[in-house]
């Protein structure tokens, strides 16, 4: 029988993946169906397919710690968690290339509208997966002892060697795309009477 102290922690992450991954699910279907009127609906597509893999990652877990399971190889625990992680980090630069897309799409109309779409997105998505393989294979050669027993969470490959690298990258990228949008919104509103809609009001 599961102790109180771990229920309740398990229970919220169980409650917590199923509504991430009911929102992305609906948020992947909104941008498929809106992806012939902007280059920006494909790379919301793909960040929320991205999150819901990142998300299947927390069942393992929950099942772990449901059936008893205190740890796990942590050689298993890298080959099945390993789609998920790689999901957390192509979550974090499919953000920061939806960032761009806004950024060059508000800044350079005329350029952004030149971009050929096939290219651009196979562009983007291939970045993202090279990245993201790329941090997977520092953590997978860097990892002292793939034969311990341990919890098996989505963060569980995260070796030591990279860890602060991991940490420092990340929050870059968020850094970089909060700059973008922080941006974005201080020339809006400056522009504001300058925008189409501006003198619009709701009776």
């Amino acid at each position: 029988m599961l102790a109180d102290e771990k229920l309740v922690p398990i229970c919220i992450i169980f409650l917590l993946s199923i509504v991430g991954i009911f929102g992305n699910t609906r948020v992947a279907l909104a941008a498929w169906s809106l992806r012939r009127k902007s280059t920006c609906h494909w790379l919301i597509f793909a960040r929320a397919i991205l999150d819901i893999v990142h998300q299947t990652g927390h069942f393992v877990t929950v099942f772990q710690i449901f059936s008893g399971m205190d740890t796990m190889v942590r050689k298993t625990c890298f080959i099945i968690e390993f789609l998920p992680f790689s999901a957390v980090i192509g979550t974090s630069v499919m953000t920061l290339a939806i960032g761009i897309d806004r950024f060059l799409g508000f800044y350079m109309p005329l350029l952004y509208r030149k971009l050929k779409v096939t290219v651009y997105i196979s562009t983007v998505y291939l970045l993202t997966t090279v990245f993201a393989v790329m941090f997977m294979l520092l953590f997978l050669f860097t990892i002292e002892n793939m034969n311990e027993e341990t919890l098996c969470m989505v963060g569980t490959v995260v070796s030591k060697a990279y860890m602060f690298h991991f940490f420092y990258v990340m929050t870059a990228i968020y850094v970089l795309t909060m700059l973008q949008y922080v941006s974005i919104w201080v020339t809006s509103f400056k522009r504001r009477k300058e925008l189409p809609g501006y003198m619009l009001r709701i009776p």
